[in-house]
């Protein structure tokens, strides 16, 4: 995506206008910090919790 077209989705989904500019300076300080988390050491075994839920709505009659 293009800072035009972040600001665009900016403006579209929160009604609130940042210039691409902005979008660039932010872009500029949260890449590097990305790229360092993307190039991190991985450890061998990574410890999980898998949760899983069903909702259902019950009717009740009495009220």
């Amino acid at each position: 995506m293009s800072t035009r077209d972040i600001s665009d989705y900016v403006k579209e989904m929160y009604a609130m206008g940042i210039s691409s500019k902005e979008i660039s300076n932010i872009t500029d300080k949260v890449i590097p910090a990305l790229n360092e988390w993307r190039n991190r050491p991985l450890e061998s075994v990574y410890p999980f919790v898998f949760l899983d839920c069903m909702h259902h709505k019950v009717k009740d009659n009495s009220s």
